[in-house]
């Protein structure tokens, strides 16, 4: 099940939240211990045929030709950086009362992949929803990248480009928030490969003498007589 966080004018930096009941969790859950929320729920509060998922979202073209161009440019660095992941970005006026999160949360576990690749992919996606009607915007993982990134991280995210959504200036917030989250995911690729490097290393086994099994050790040099 994918996890999503969310910034509005009045939010801050909090833990693990339901999208349904926002009752703060310690961390990824498949259903909310509280009220029972889970994808399928989430699929029945929007009765909706959901969009597939493109890199761009963006139904008013609220993003010019250069701006994606400038926006390209760095998604491109983030996914040849990390060829697993895929980051969507949806750029929509929601109903009123409609939570930018929760909207999110459906998309990426009611889209259907149009393909095996896609497939492949949407576990180790991000999708950015940005709410021109509330001023807010909201970050959605798969669940793949759940165990790699904190909802505090996301929030910061997407704090960086809270000021431009309110603004109306979208290309530089949409910036922020991928820049952001390029140097977050490196840095989350690099500390995961350091702890399997590390457990490799404790999981070598001993042989006589302290050294590893698969290293042979070198003979001992013994003062001519």
């Amino acid at each position: 099940m994918a996890r999503s966080s969310s910034i509005s004018k009045s939010s801050g930096p909090a833990p693990i939240s339901c999208p349904g009941c926002h009752a703060l969790l310690r961390g990824p859950v498949d259903q909310c211990p509280h009220c029972k929320y889970n994808a399928w729920t989430c699929v029945d509060r929007f009765p909706y045929s959901p969009p597939p998922l493109d890199r761009y979202i963006d139904v008013e073209n609220r993003l010019s030709n250069e701006d994606r161009a400038r926006i390209d440019r760095a998604i491109d660095g983030l996914e040849g950086d990390l060829p697993q992941v895929r980051l969507y970005v949806c750029i929509v006026k929601l109903l009123p009362g409609t939570d930018a999160r929760e909207c999110g949360f459906w998309m990426l576990n009611a889209s259907v992949p149009r393909d095996e690749e896609e497939t492949g992919h949407r576990a180790w996606s991000v999708l950015l929803l940005v709410d021109m009607q509330a001023s807010a915007a909201s970050a959605t993982v798969g669940y793949g990248l759940d165990p790699h990134v904190t909802d505090n991280e996301l929030r910061a995210a997407l704090t960086g480009g809270q000021q431009d959504f309110g603004n109306a200036n979208f290309s530089a917030g949409v910036l922020k928030f991928v820049q952001h989250m390029h140097q977050l995911l490196k840095n989350s690729h690099r500390s995961a490969q350091a702890a399997a490097r590390k457990k490799d290393r404790e999981r070598a086994p001993i042989i006589a003498g302290g050294a590893p099994a698969n290293r042979v050790p070198s003979k001992a040099k013994h003062p001519e007589s």
